[in-house]
């Protein structure tokens, strides 16, 4: 199914909404023919490869840090 076509008649599909709250991205969009509601997406968000890239970054740190200080210095 294109984004631009209703999968259940075919009409136009008019953009709503997008929610990225649990991680994933869906899109939400109203068919201008049959006026049913059409929910699209189910891919990661943005905000959460960035934040889980972030975090991998933070922990990689931290283990360079440990490793390469003096004892003393901890």
């Amino acid at each position: 199914m294109t984004e631009d076509a209703c999968p259940h008649c075919g009409g136009a599909l008019r953009y709503l909404e997008k929610d990225t709250s649990s991680g994933r991205e869906y899109r939400e969009y109203r068919c201008m023919k049959c006026e049913k509601y059409v929910t699209l997406g189910g891919d990661t968000a943005l905000w959460k490869i960035l934040h889980d890239a972030n975090e991998e970054v933070d922990a990689n740190r931290r283990e360079i840090e440990t490793n390469i200080l003096p004892s003393d210095t901890r």
